[in-house]
């Protein structure tokens, strides 16, 4: 990390510490997320690829399209 125009060891260091532990909450927030849509909704439910899309779609201002590598797939 540079501060002022030098690199700072201590400063990278922590914040590489900080990123890591986000990404520990965040992996373990999906982990619920992910187990508790398939408790409610079993294996189909956690298998559809955006289920917020639907929702979103509907949205009277919403501009929600797929992404390019999955334009034209239909989730079942």
């Amino acid at each position: 990390m540079v501060l002022a125009g030098r690199a700072d060891r201590e400063l990278a260091l922590r914040a590489a510490l900080r990123a890591a532990k986000a990404k520990v909450v965040v992996d373990e927030t999906g982990q619920r997320a992910a187990s508790a849509v398939f408790d409610v909704g079993g294996a189909t439910a956690a298998r559809r690829r955006h289920p917020d899309r639907p929702a979103l779609a509907q949205h009277p201002h919403a501009r929600v399209t797929q992404p390019a590598h999955l334009q034209g797939q239909v989730d079942r």
